[in-house]
């Protein structure tokens, strides 16, 4: 799918905000944002409204240019990620998790958690808990536990 240019994807998003009646605090900095950073970072920091309210899905974020998406930790169709104390979206992606990251699995992705990192799973994702890791699992997701990791 080809990217939008960033007027063009703000312009869209704004209708589909609108449609779903998102808080005035958030669309103001929606509506404030110059660039894709500042565009994103906001969907970021409410990704879990963009999701359920389908502002935001994978055929949405796929029309967002990667590089974007990477510069706010947000991964689209990324295989074999290896991250270290991040906090992460991975959108339909595998990856491996170390040092207290972060993550919210998204649409089929799957990780590896080791050493206190945190995931929330949705929409079919799997995880693996290593090393005193968390998961909060959510629409037939699963988690495997090991060392005293907890679901």
């Amino acid at each position: 799918m080809e990217a939008l240019s960033f007027k063009d994807f703000k312009a869209q998003f704004i209708i589909d905000c609108k449609r779903e009646s998102a808080c005035e605090p958030e669309f103001k900095k929606v509506l404030a944002s110059t660039n894709w950073n500042e565009l994103m970072l906001v969907i970021k920091a409410n990704i879990e409204w963009c999701v359920i309210h389908k502002v935001i899905t994978l055929d949405i974020l796929a029309k967002v240019p990667d590089k974007e998406l990477v510069a706010v930790d947000i991964y689209l169709n990324k295989m074999n990620l290896e991250l270290t104390s991040k906090k992460v979206e991975l959108f339909n992606s595998t990856a491996t998790l170390r040092e207290n990251s972060t993550a919210t699995l998204w649409e089929n992705s799957t990780a590896t958690l080791w050493g206190n990192s945190t995931a929330t799973l949705r929409e079919n994702s799997t995880a693996t808990l290593w090393g005193n890791s968390t998961a909060t699992l959510w629409e037939n997701s699963t988690a495997t536990l090991r060392e005293n990791s907890t679901a």
